[in-house]
């Protein structure tokens, strides 16, 4: 008796619809272990994020997800119709939705058994490597202003890497970030894509700011980072559960009152001083 032929395992992943940097260590590399079970996966994320599934989905359908539409913190997520199309129309067997959390099994040092990352970048930059990446970030959302670096604060610290001899790019967002003294040979290398902007990190010597998503994706481009944050569990996540490669960073030691709290969100851990930052950038260049 012939036997009925087996479908194909089709599965369906996302959308994504949380910050970048979760996007990178807690989604793409778990999509990435785990695709051996499928015959065919399909994934669904923000329009430029291809890079990070190239190498393994076997499709890549590009969709924006307004953030102000998403909050990956309070399991609210919204789904527009044609994405949920993709759930009912019957092509896929399985589904792997990201709209909501339903524990936090990527924190911790056993998170990273479940994934499986590689290596961004090494290809031919189409714009010039620099000694210095700076991420000045100037975002406004979810009550989170205090973490931005002050402009007055990062145009010294740029100044004085000028007069080091030091090259200089400016990257991040254009309107969540800013470019200093492009007029003084700084380089703005915002809103690259994100292609390009791997290629720039890979060959690149050191990448500085308050930790944000430039930072956690330099980690997978094997780039040093020289970054402050908020709690203590931030900073071990940077240097230990989300560096796979084992990537070389220099962070400052916040403690457990600099975060969520009026009183204290304009805190010294968000605004370190320059001689911690000249330091810090002195031992990543060796000079």
């Amino acid at each position: 008796m012939n036997q009925p032929e087996k479908r194909p395992k089709k599965v369906l992943a996302g959308p994504f619809v949380g910050e970048f940097g979760w996007e990178l260590f807690c989604w793409q590399g778990f999509l990435r272990k785990i695709r051996s079970n499928f015959d065919y996966m399909t994934v669904i994320s923000r329009t430029g994020r291809e890079i990070l599934y190239k190498d393994f989905a076997d499709e890549f359908i590009p969709h924006e997800i307004p953030f102000d539409q998403t909050n990956m913190w309070i399991n609210r997520g919204v789904i527009p119709q044609d994405i949920v199309s993709y759930y009912d129309d019957g092509s896929y067997t399985d589904y792997i939705p990201f709209d909501r959390y339903k524990s936090r099994w990527w924190v911790g040092p056993k998170a990273q058994t479940r994934q499986k990352f590689v290596p961004f970048g090494g290809g031919r930059p189409e714009h010039r490597p620099v000694d210095i990446l700076v991420h000045v970030r100037d975002a406004h959302h979810c009550d989170t202003k205090f973490r931005n670096w002050y402009a007055d604060s990062a145009m010294e610290y740029v100044m004085w890497a000028i007069q080091q001899g030091f090259s200089v790019a400016c990257v991040g967002k254009k309107g969540t970030s800013w470019a200093l003294l492009t007029d003084q040979g700084v380089f703005d290398y915002r809103d690259l894509p994100l292609y390009e902007e791997a290629n720039v990190f890979a060959a690149s010597r050191v990448i500085i700011g308050s930790q944000s998503g430039p930072h956690h994706f330099a980690m997978l481009c094997r780039l040093p980072v020289i970054a402050w944050q908020t709690k203590p569990e931030h900073a071990v996540r940077l240097t230990k559960h989300w560096n796979p490669f084992n990537v070389k960073t220099w962070v400052n030691h916040p403690n457990n009152n600099s975060y969520w709290d009026n009183k204290t969100k304009n805190t010294k851990h968000w605004q370190p001083e320059l001689k911690w930052m000249q330091r810090c950038t002195l031992e990543a260049l060796k000079k």
